[in-house]
């Protein structure tokens, strides 16, 4: 017997083209590679995995001193072959009379050795080939690259996945180091050797990679048409991705020279009723669990249920399905959307048609049975459910749509609150609205309290308090009322009076939510409703300012939440009495109800909760003048609200202009303020008195601290901006605030780190009110206006009243004429505090 030299480790196949991106995944397979003697690379047609294979020999040369071999086996059809091909790509052409197994272990000798067996996938039966190899030579080493896995004993299995994809809304200047975006610009470099593409461009490539889903194959084929369409023009053809990649490199292998090519190869290998499954699941847009897979394979050969997993288990060994993530605690798969272009056109139009009947059933079902989730310890769990299914959600009301279907296209649409469609992306909850008003406008048989679900949704769509919001809510308790769903009733009549407190119609307000109230005790309602109606209750109680402010309300809210585990309730009852405490000045128990209430509203995963309750804890640490502490939950309730509406977002800039305030930067406080003013002023609520009180004080005394022509620019800056964006540029001076060299400044001029209600309530003594009448002016209790009188003498170092106009008048946040009449009130307010000390 023969052999040919050893070849060097540099014999390797020469790559046509630069290697892009995964050098995670480089380095992760060489250390797998350290580890096993079978390795076998698996994905799709088209994902790269010779390309990275190839890479991983030649970075690893210096190890395999006995030699790299890579041997294609693309070409042979018959297994038999497979070890002949082997010994001839290895130069051994004379066996004498040998076997090829044991030409080839004499052929790999005793140092360490590297064998790339490329293309595998149709040679399945020569499995055993690479055992029988592996048994009598343990310095060989063999990568193996295949949509299929051998499922050899021993086999180290490494799933190659797309290339990395650009994220919506990522900035230009970043989307060079996506491994999707540089392999395009790499690849269309080498037809179109022009100048750096601009910003707009590099947008539309972005989408282009996400359309083809990070393909290495699609994305080259695809920036192989740049010498004749522009990015726009490209990416208007991938609404077909297929024919638009229609033609690769003419020295490229037949079944890669188009994307359809490369995934036929695939189709071919499989059984028929696997052909089958294959096509259904195509239905399926942006990935499936187990449950909608088994609803979609039944009577396609693959039996219900469980029965179908084998034949969905068989297509992720094909590469044609993807192991996604899991959710749930169930794993989620997928396909890449080439292949799923390609499966959907299995299908003939009147199978695809019913197939999308089915899928529209079964994604009704799953979002009316996850309603029950909306609420309670597992929000969490239930957004990430149905999030992961918005574009199948999608999907099947635009079926429905399309059938003019609108009992069912109304059901869907009702199962999804509005939270759903904000952690879509919804922000405006503009698409929210408009599939519940096409359900609701085409009508038909659908029952009143269908009708009645879907106007309680659309109220939540619209701005807080707007008319639209009532007339949708009023409606909806006529259609309960019909259908003689009294719980429903009680629940919308708990929001409608919320909503009319907002609007500062605190009778009507009254009148819906006592009819709520004796309604839900007539029928023994849940004490969740109970907490839904004496929440608002309380809410009234403070803006009448009755006797206890709404506390006796709250308590008796937070008590029933508690004792059914109702953790929404919980979150949202802590937050109001906090805000109360807060309001009495005993900041500590308010610190105490923020922190739990965001403690349960990060638990449960209630964003909204979680960014009021956070807001209202800083506001809690600025009226302690503890800005560091505060600082950090300002910039996480920035960071969320930008994902939420409006709401959220000037609730967010209220604290930050408080914060601002209170540490000296006034000039970057006051966009903060003409945002919030501005969007106030734009809608039909009556705001919180507190909040407004505090807004307008915050307001003047930017205007008496700056420049007149300073103050118009910044404000004029905070009118003409969105809001995330003042949002974000708040976030970052903030983040840059040096506290300590503030501080340093505050001991040299005596400049006190005073709240924004303090400074409201020192400029009040210092024109010479006393306690009661701050109270009245700020509508906060007298014992609350006497502890913050008694905060700011702390702070200021200061004995007595006509002390603290002074240093008003020092600081800027007083005229000089209250000097003149602080001291003629001066004695009958501290009669009145000497009186208040003694009947304490």
């Amino acid at each position: 017997m023969t052999s040919a030299p050893t070849p060097a480790a540099g014999d390797m196949p020469m790559a046509a083209t630069s290697f892009v991106g995964r050098e995670r995944e480089v380095d992760r397979i060489r250390s797998l590679l350290a580890e096993s003697r079978l390795l076998t690379l698996t994905g799709p047609g088209g994902i790269g995995k010779t390309r990275l294979a190839i890479e991983v020999a030649r970075r690893s040369a210096r190890r395999f001193t006995g030699g790299l071999f890579v041997v294609e086996l693309a070409v042979i059809r018959d297994p038999d072959q497979v070890l002949p091909t082997i010994a001839a790509a290895l130069g051994i052409g004379d066996l004498e009379g040998g076997s090829v197994v044991e030409a080839l272990s004499h052929r790999f000798g005793e140092s360490e050795t590297l064998l790339v067996l490329d293309n595998f996938e149709h040679l399945l039966p020569a499995s055993d080939a690479v055992s029988a190899l592996l048994a009598p030579s343990q310095t060989l080493r063999v990568v193996v690259t295949s949509r299929i896995p051998l499922h050899l004993a021993g086999e180290q299995e490494y799933a190659v996945g797309p290339l990395e994809r650009p994220t919506p809304g990522l900035p230009a200047r970043s989307l060079r180091q996506i491994e999707s975006v540089a392999l395009f610009l790499e690849r269309r470099r080498a037809v179109q050797p022009d100048p750096d593409p601009s910003d707009a461009e590099l947008e539309t490539i972005a989408e282009i990679c996400r359309r083809l889903d990070g393909l290495p194959l699609a994305i080259e084929l695809g920036a192989a048409q740049a010498k004749i369409l522009t990015p726009v023009a490209l990416l208007e053809r991938l609404e077909n991705r297929l024919p638009a990649l229609a033609e690769g490199p003419v020295d490229a292998p037949d079944r890669q020279r188009t994307v359809a090519a490369t995934i036929a190869w695939s189709h071919d290998l499989l059984e028929a009723s696997e052909r089958r499954a294959f096509a259904r699941l195509g239905i399926f847009i942006g990935g499936f669990g187990p449950a909608a897979a088994s609803d979609v394979l039944a009577d396609a050969g693959q039996g219900t249920g469980d029965d179908s997993l084998p034949a969905l288990s068989r297509l992720v060994d094909h590469s044609l399905v993807q192991v996604e993530s899991e959710t749930g605690g169930q794993l989620r798969f997928r396909m890449l959307e080439p292949i799923r272009e390609f499966a959907l056109g299995q299908l003939s139009a009147s199978d695809l048609d019913a197939l999308r009947d089915r899928h529209l059933t079964h994604f009704m079902a799953f979002a009316e049975a996850e309603q029950a989730n909306e609420r309670g310890e597992d929000q969490a769990g239930w957004i990430s459910r149905v999030v992961a299914e918005r574009d199948n959600i999608r999907a099947g009301l635009s079926h429905a749509l399309s059938r003019s279907d609108g009992v069912r296209l109304l059901r869907l649409a009702a199962a999804l609150e509005r939270r759903f469609w904000l952690a879509s992306g919804d922000l405006s909850l503009w698409e929210n609205r408009r599939w519940l008003e096409t359900g609701l406008a085409l009508g038909g048989p659908a029952p009143a309290e269908l009708r009645g679900k879907a106007l309680q949704r659309l109220a939540q769509t619209h701005a807080v308090a707007a008319d639209r919001m009532v007339g949708a809510l009023e409606e909806a308790v006529v259609e309960y009322e019909r259908a003689g769903n009294e719980a429903r009733m009680g629940e919308t009549l708990a929001m409608l009076g919320e909503v009319r407190i907002y609007r500062g119609e605190l009778d009507a307000a009254d009148r819906s939510l006592h009819r709520g109230l004796e309604l839900a005790r007539r029928i023994g309602a849940g004490p969740q409703r109970l907490v839904e109606l004496m929440v608002p209750i309380g809410i009234l109680a403070y803006r009448r300012r009755a006797p206890g402010l709404g506390r006796e309300q709250f308590e008796e809210a937070l008590a029933l939440a508690r004792r059914a585990d109702d953790a929404w309730g919980v979150a949202k009852t802590l937050g109001h009495l906090g805000r109360l405490a807060l309001t009495e000045g005993d900041i500590d128990r308010a610190r105490a109800g923020f922190e739990e209430s965001v403690a349960v509203a990060r638990r449960i995963g209630d964003r909204e909760q979680v960014v009021m309750a956070l807001c209202s804890l800083a506001s809690a640490g600025v009226a302690s003048s503890e800005m560091d502490a505060s600082r950090p939950q300002i910039t996480e309730a920035a960071v969320a609200a930008e994902k939420l509406n409006w709401w959220y977002q000037v609730r967010v800039l209220d604290v930050m202009a408080e914060w601002l305030v209170a540490v000296g930067c006034v000039e970057e406080a006051v966009p903060c303020l003409a945002a919030a003013d501005l969007t106030r002023r734009d809608t039909e609520m009556d705001w919180d008195p507190d909040r407004v009180a505090t807004r307008t004080a915050l307001i003047e005394q930017a205007r008496k601290l700056l420049e007149r022509s300073t103050f118009e620019s910044a404000w004029d800056a905070g009118q003409n901006a969105s809001l995330v964006a003042i949002l974000e540029h708040a976030g970052k001076v903030i983040e840059g605030v040096d506290l300590g060299a503030r501080a340093a400044a505050v001991t040299r001029t005596g400049d006190p780190l005073l709240s924004a209600r303090e400074r409201q309530v020192l400029a009040l003594v210092a024109d010479g009110r006393s306690d009661g009448e701050i109270a009245d002016e700020l509508f906060i209790s007298k014992k609350t206006a006497s502890v913050h009188v008694a905060h700011i003498k702390d702070k200021l170092g200061v004995d007595s009243r006509v002390e603290i106009a002074l240093a008003g008048i020092r600081l800027g946040l007083a005229a000089p004429a209250a000097a003149e009449r602080a001291p003629r009130q001066a004695t009958t307010a501290t009669r009145q505090e000497k009186r208040a000390r003694r009947d304490v």
